[in-house]
This record gives structure tokens, sequence and C-alpha cells, in this order.
């Protein structure tokens, strides 16, 4: 959920407790540089996982046809590899 900024997962030490994962503010960023490329935040998650060094795929998941060509911009977005390094976390 980069577009949420609010993924969590549970702590190995109790089933109730949950722990934020990823990095602070990543609701924001995608946001900011969306509305700079006159996207949406999903279109900036969507480039970073098509993005990745390694082989991935995007599980875009829309339950409607306006849904679906509303991620289709993100197959344009491009991000510059600093933008890449501070959504890895380094």
């Amino acid at each position: 959920r980069i577009v949420t900024g609010s993924p969590t997962r549970r702590s190995p030490s109790s089933s109730r407790a949950r722990m934020p994962v990823g990095r602070p503010g990543v609701a924001e960023f995608a946001g900011r540089h969306a509305r700079q490329r006159g996207v949406d935040p999903i279109n900036i998650a969507l480039a970073y996982v098509l993005r990745q060094p390694f082989p991935t795929f995007a599980l875009i998941g829309p339950r409607t046809l306006e849904e679906f060509h509303g991620s289709l911009p993100g197959l344009a977005v491009e991000l510059s590899s600093e933008e890449l390094r501070w959504l890895n976390l380094e």
C-alpha cells in the first residue's frame, strides 16, 4: 500500500501488536510527484514497481473499467534514480 502509507504487519512477539512498514511520508511523496506529473498517486506506485532492477509485474486489481484506465498513465511515468533510491529507503 504505497499510496496510503499505512501498511502494517504483525509483530513476531505479539499477534495483536502492529508495526508500521515502509517509510513515513511515502503517501505525501507520491502525491507531490503525481501532481507535478499530472497523474494520480497510484501511477507513481505503479511506476515504482515496474522500474525495479529485477523482474516484476504489477497486480493492479481494478474493479471497474474506469479504474483500469486510471492505472494506464503509470506505464509512462519515469522516476529518476534519486526518486527510486528514496522510495527504496536508500
